[in-house]
């Protein structure tokens, strides 16, 4: 039998009101592979800081197997380092598994890995031992891993098996069992309305009496009330034990999501660079964007991909060459790193300063976030994946027409990933991104990029 690690007995967490397990029971053995998805700001980290003991209890216990070795990489680091996103992350996993830990414990660990990293780390994951636990929306890593795919979701823990496609099948049969029970519910509510109507305004009398027996004829009729009167009460106890119950619509009317309604581009040529350079990084680049191109940029960790970005966006300066992009462009730039944001103010508040004019309700209702208490917290207590649906929307509202988008997968969940992924296939504009996720570039690229030697070639 598998020796247990963690065990949760009954586990409920709240942050002041707002739940994020309820009634949680578990068990994580020696040896298991976990991968641990669930939508943006669920509360993924909090549960694997609970497994730690670095986050508390609301109820409940949660036991560990006593002197376990634990190697942990949250999601992100803070490295004063000349170093990319990539180099820092993968520097930080060398050392965590040089330790040898009994558990490995890592938070989005694919986030800024070029390809040759990804693929270091596949290999001395699968060459790992203990006990893994991953918190992760890279699609072919988990794949790669055989790791068993653990949902946190509507504060419970689902569990599928290993295979990503099994998974999405099953969540959309769910979904649409879900639709129909929300349906069902809603008719039958309907029907329980219409039935006391009825009852309640066709009230008929019984006839006359043919025998003259007056007494049997009113005891009749006084029968005959009392029992509408009883069906009409019973309609109402039920109909109101059916509205009490609150059922979401899976597929709530208004909500678009990830979707981008851009200004008109007036010319086919989006973007032409001529003997563009930088320091060490890139020399004499010459490329043209076309409207309706999506292009994947790739290139080593560190290569220059991001500074590449920054020049076009004269965020950096270029060392010679020139630049000119369609004078009817409107240029949308996600940055890696989520530093587009003022982390103080709310998710809302960042929104009316931004967008004065808009219905900002209907917007975020749109966009889905409305859902949940999170368009009321202050953007530094969110989750990153929610931070890039900021983001996100503030491209969105802007009605960018070109997007330079510096890793536009990471830290976002499953469905958030396929929403954005679907807007870029309808994008009526030019697209450059820069990302290391194959389900992405297949899926997307219709042209691809690579900087490599000090140079980007279109391939």
């Amino acid at each position: 039998m598998s020796q247990l690690i963690f065990k949760f007995h009954h586990v409920f967490k709240y942050f002041g009101t707002h739940p994020i397990l309820e009634n949680v029971s578990l068990t994580i053995s020696r040896g298991q592979r976990i991968a641990l998805i669930g939508e943006n700001g669920v509360g993924k980290s909090t549960l694997i800081k609970m497994l730690m003991g670095f986050e508390s209890t609301t109820h409940g216990v949660v036991d560990s197997s006593k002197s376990i070795n634990i190697g942990y990489v949250p999601q992100s680091s803070d490295a004063k380092e000349p170093l990319s996103g990539g180099q820092i992350q993968q520097k930080i996993l060398a050392e965590t598994l040089r330790n040898n830990p009994d558990v490995l414990i890592l938070d989005e660990p694919t986030n800024h890995l070029d390809q040759t990293a990804l693929t270091w780390l596949s290999t001395q994951l699968n060459r790992f031992k203990g006990t893994l636990i991953l918190i992760c929306h890279d699609r072919a890593m988990i794949e790669s891993l055989n790791c068993q795919i653990w949902e946190l979701h509507s504060c419970k823990i689902k569990i599928y098996g290993s295979k990503i496609s099994n998974y999405l099948e099953e969540k959309e049969n769910e979904k649409m069992r879900l639709l129909k029970e929300y349906e069902q519910h809603f008719e039958n509510i309907k029907e329980l309305k219409q039935l006391i109507k009825y009852k309640s305004f066709n009230k008929k009398t019984p006839k006359g009496p043919t025998d003259n027996n007056q007494m049997a004829y009113d005891k009749r009729g006084e029968k005959h009330q009392k029992s509408i009167q009883r069906i009409i009460q019973d309609a109402k106890n039920r109909l109101s034990q059916l509205e009490s119950i609150k059922l979401d619509n899976p597929y709530p009317k208004g909500r678009k999501g990830i979707h981008f309604n851009p200004k008109r581009l007036r010319s086919n040529l989006v973007l032409s660079i001529h003997s563009w350079t930088k320091e060490d990084l890139f020399h004499d680049v010459n490329l043209e964007v076309l409207n309706g191109d999506r292009i994947v940029l790739s290139g080593d960790n560190g290569c220059g991909k991001t500074t590449f970005f920054k020049t076009l966006l004269n965020q950096l300066s270029a060392d010679s060459g020139k630049i000119k992009w369609s004078p009817t462009a409107v240029i949308g730039y996600l940055d890696q790193l989520l530093d587009q944001t003022d982390d103080d103010e709310s998710f809302l508040n960042n929104l009316k300063h931004r967008f004065p004019l808009i219905d900002h309700f209907k917007e975020l209702q749109k966009f889905g976030i409305l859902t949940n208490n999170a368009s009321f917290q202050t953007l530094k207590s969110l989750s990153l994946g929610q931070k890039k649906k900021w983001v996100l929307l503030n491209l969105m509202l802007q009605q960018c027409n070109i997007l330079l988008l510096d890793e536009p997968t990471n830290h976002l969940d499953w469905q958030s990933m396929d929403e954005l992924e679907k807007s870029l296939l309808d994008f009526d504009g030019a697209i450059i991104a820069i990302t290391h996720d194959h389900y992405f570039i297949n899926r997307i690229a219709n042209r691809k990029w690579r900087m490599a030697n000090h140079h980007i070639e279109d391939c």
